[in-house]
């Protein structure tokens, strides 16, 4: 979702936009970090226009997803 989010912006703008680096969202990205903080997700979201509502059902789904594919 994330990379989908930042469209034409690369990660390297999004990451400093958002006061994080950009190793911590390259990790972010390839769930490398699985839980980041939500200060990380908040500001994020804020940067890519996102709701925390909007986030929160991706996450829902996709935890879903990896219940239903491991059972």
């Amino acid at each position: 979702m994330l990379r989908n989010a930042r469209g034409e912006r690369t990660l390297v703008q999004v990451a400093l936009g958002a006061g994080i680096s950009p190793e911590t969202l390259r990790k972010i990205e390839t769930g490398r970090i699985a839980t980041p903080s939500f200060m990380i997700v908040a500001a994020l979201a804020e940067e890519l226009a996102l709701s925390l509502d909007a986030l929160q059902g991706t996450l829902r789904r996709s935890s879903a997803e990896k219940l239903d594919v491991a059972s």
